[in-house]
């Protein structure tokens, strides 16, 4: 199975209120097997109580059919999936009092 293409990026949330603020973001991907990955960059703290947290909660493949997976902060939360025929990833981020980054890939085969 060759590579096919990729897609790749960081993002980030700065929050420095106090509460924990939750973004989401669904990337259209042409449909393709696809390999997936989500993860921390950089981190700063502002304080004792700063969170932050990453995770992929959906994947939606040719047929329509969506997978559900566990919000950032459940304990068996998902930052790695293997999808066939991929069309859509949503990625949900959450922070409080902190600086952070956060990088996704995305490898078509």
């Amino acid at each position: 199975m060759a590579l096919q293409g990729m897609y790749s990026g960081q993002l980030y949330a700065w929050e420095m209120g106090g509460d924990l603020n939750s973004v989401s973001w669904t990337l259209a991907i042409p449909a393709a097997n696809a390999f997936s990955q989500v993860h921390l960059g950089d981190y700063y703290e502002f304080d004792d109580k700063s969170a932050s947290e990453i995770a992929i909660v959906q994947t939606t493949d040719t047929q329509g059919s969506k997978k559900n997976y566990p919000d950032p902060d459940a304990t068996n939360s998902v930052r790695v999936v293997w999808q066939a025929n991929m069309t859509t990833m949503t990625i949900v981020m959450r922070a409080k009092d902190v600086w952070a980054t956060y990088i996704y890939q995305v490898f078509l085969f």
